[in-house]
């Protein structure tokens, strides 16, 4: 994670309000587009399939390898796309043979691939194991939840850019995976402004409602916050549609699916599943969300530990394969 100093000089304390008004301009109803309509998000019959979006999606989970196992043979099977994500291998070890491994599996070898990049120190050696396979990479995230500044940002784009180019690979659209920055946790919108970057092509909200109990809400969220279903989902759509209209139009968006029990934190493992169905349910008929990736698929507490969680998103999967490419 980055860390930034803190900064009094009176000019960037100026832009700092100036950033706060903005984020809090999202707060106000009459500057935010209206929720999706209750039956947008309203439970279903596990057993009935579930309506395809209305675009195409990628959908591929975080850790369906790497330090956790290998589990590609079970999560490709309702999963169009590839994570390659070198911090999810063993950091104390040399990612690149095991993310070579996984490129050349059965389950993965075709498949189009999103990229986590991690840190600038790691980028030429994921670069030289990526070069191979690039016309299958769809886009990069350079920065995942990296709390830096809009310069910091740009500067990050440009640094990816450049050895991109020196190696004659093409260029592909760059994303910035923020945290609860851009959805509820709106104060630290006022210095970790890099997901504002205008050479971003992407930008990542992560689907994850506040834990009742024990995070802060805002007070504009429809419902209580509980481990109810239906207030879960009636909060999350109006966190995530208030997320999207901070985002400048033209920018894709990407959604990191809560799929884990945060660290034992969210005491309600019966609502996982509601906490997916509610996100694709967002998600399907807005034509910026270009991808879902479940986070996490075998890390402990995640998809693997939850049965009805994996049936759910098994059955969102499904869905997003069964809608043909434009």
């Amino acid at each position: 994670m980055n860390r930034v100093p803190s900064v009094t000089s009176t000019v960037v304390l100026a832009a700092t309000i100036g950033l706060l008004a903005a984020c809090r301009a999202g707060d106000s109803p009459s500057s935010t587009p209206a929720s999706a309509p209750a039956a947008d998000v309203a439970p279903s019959d596990p057993g009935t399939p579930l309506a395809a979006p209305n675009h195409p999606m990628l959908f591929a989970y975080f850790y369906a390898d790497g330090k956790y196992g290998d589990h590609l043979g079970a999560a490709m099977e309702h999963a169009n796309a590839y994570v390659a994500c070198p911090a999810c291998y063993d950091t104390a070890a040399d990612f690149k043979p095991s993310l070579r491994a996984a490129l050349a599996s059965p389950a993965v070898r075709t498949a189009p691939m999103i990229v986590i990049a991690g840190e600038p120190p790691q980028w030429d050696d994921l670069l030289d194991v990526l070069a191979p396979v690039w016309s299958r990479v769809q886009w990069v995230e350079i920065a995942h939840e990296a709390r830096i500044r809009r310069a910091a940002m740009d500067a990050r784009v440009r640094d990816w850019q450049a050895r991109v180019s020196r190696r004659g690979l093409a260029k592909k659209p760059v994303g910035a995976m923020q945290d609860l920055c851009q959805t509820w946790q709106l104060i630290r919108c006022t210095l970790y402004d890099g997901w504002t970057s205008t050479l971003l092509d992407f930008v990542g909200l992560e689907a994850y409602p506040p834990v009742p109990g024990h995070d802060k809400p805002p007070t504009w969220l429809p419902a209580p916050v509980d481990y109810d279903e239906a207030h879960i989902a009636s909060n999350l759509t109006e966190i995530l549609t208030r997320a999207t209209a901070r985002i400048g139009r033209e920018r894709q968006i990407y959604v990191a699916m809560m799929a884990y029990d945060r660290n034992g934190q969210w005491k309600g493992a019966a609502t996982l599943p509601a906490i997916a169905r509610a996100t694709y349910d967002w998600a399907k008929n807005r034509p910026r969300v270009s991808a879902l990736l479940p986070f996490a698929y075998a890390r402990p507490g995640g998809v693997t530990s939850h049965p009805d969680l994996q049936a759910t998103l098994r059955s969102i999967g499904a869905a997003i394969l069964r809608r043909p490419p434009d």
